[in-house]
């Protein structure tokens, strides 16, 4: 597999044209449920399963680390949750469910680093919206009705996707009356989604945000003044450079160890990405990743088809030397 190299730093150079670009920011969180077939293994485990349907909540998210969530589920009277005799609170463990495969069904709250071997599991804070906490079970506080707030207490790295919940019932129950409390939500860092009723697909991913070079002059680019709204540009966002008025020139210079990979770059004008031995040029129409050429010389803006961390089609990776 192609592995990304390091460079020296480099300089990205910018002629810049009359018009200018706004930045697009875009809330970067959305869950939705999945349906999750329920497995003749399973059903032999445990005759039960013969008759229930399972749903996920997958929740997405491209950036800032998650924190919480709050959910309560209802089921129509004289019904309750699933829950198997070996499971708890969060996702089970893998090698129970090779032993008992209609463990993978019991339902139960989860989070980005939940493997299931109790590292990384999310912490149960009580119920919600109120106590006391519940998972629907016939021997729970509340049968037929889960409700958890629950959350990481470590910081996560961010995931393209993860499973936040896993809800197993009777397949006789129609989702419509399955009601979800209206508060439910899933938050990280600075963006919350509400937890839509059970059967509602998972949203379409949402663009990665756009970070642009705000000041109409040279400067480092990991400075973050320099970038509205203000921070550095982080993997999966999109930068647009577009500042001064025509054929002016702005260095913009990447001179941190390491890599930043980013969605795209964005333009209207001439692009020049150099470093202190060599430099290679590049024309780019606005938002065209593929005119863009990453000629096989020290010091450039790379385009890697390993899209990493966005769900684009691609990132680039400014790169400096790292020894």
């Amino acid at each position: 597999m192609k592995q990304p190299r390091a460079y020296r730093s480099i300089a990205v150079v910018a002629a810049a044209a009359a018009s200018t670009l706004s930045p697009r920011l875009y809330a970067s969180i959305g869950a939705g449920w999945v349906n999750v077939p329920i497995t003749s293994a399973a059903i032999a485990s445990d005759p039960a399963l013969n008759n229930m349907q399972t749903w996920s909540l997958q929740v997405s998210y491209s950036g800032g680390d998650w924190t919480e969530a709050g959910m309560r589920v209802m089921l129509p009277a004289g019904n309750a949750f699933y829950q198997h005799q070996f499971g708890g609170n969060t996702k089970p463990n893998p090698s129970l469910v090779v032993l008992f495969p209609s463990l993978s069904y019991d339902s139960y709250v989860s989070g980005p680093g939940d493997q299931g071997t109790g590292n990384g599991a999310p912490a149960i804070f009580g119920g919600f919206p109120t106590d006391p906490s519940s998972f629907g079970g016939w021997g729970d506080a509340i049968p037929g009705t889960l409700g958890v707030y629950w959350g990481d207490t470590i910081i996560t790295p961010p995931v393209a996707k993860f499973e936040a919940a896993r809800l197993t019932f009777p397949s006789s129950i129609s989702l419509a009356s399955v009601i979800v409390d209206g508060s439910s939500f899933v938050r990280q860092v600075g963006h919350t989604a509400l937890i839509p009723q059970v059967g509602t697909p998972p949203p379409p991913p949402a663009p990665p945000p756009t970070r642009q070079w705000a000041v109409d002059a040279d400067g480092s680019w990991h400075d973050p003044a320099n970038w509205s709204p203000v921070g550095l540009p982080a993997n999966g966002e999109s930068v647009a450079i577009d500042v001064g008025g025509s054929g002016s020139i702005r260095t913009i210079t990447h001179n941190s160890t390491g890599i930043t990979s980013v969605d795209r770059i964005t333009t209207h004008e001439r692009q020049q990405a150099q470093d202190r031995r060599d430099a290679a040029e590049e024309d780019e129409k606005a938002g065209n990743r593929d005119r863009t050429r990453a000629p096989r010389k020290p010091g450039r803006i790379e385009r890697n088809d390993r899209a990493r961390v966005s769900p684009a089609n691609g990132l680039y990776e400014i790169s400096t030397r790292t020894s």
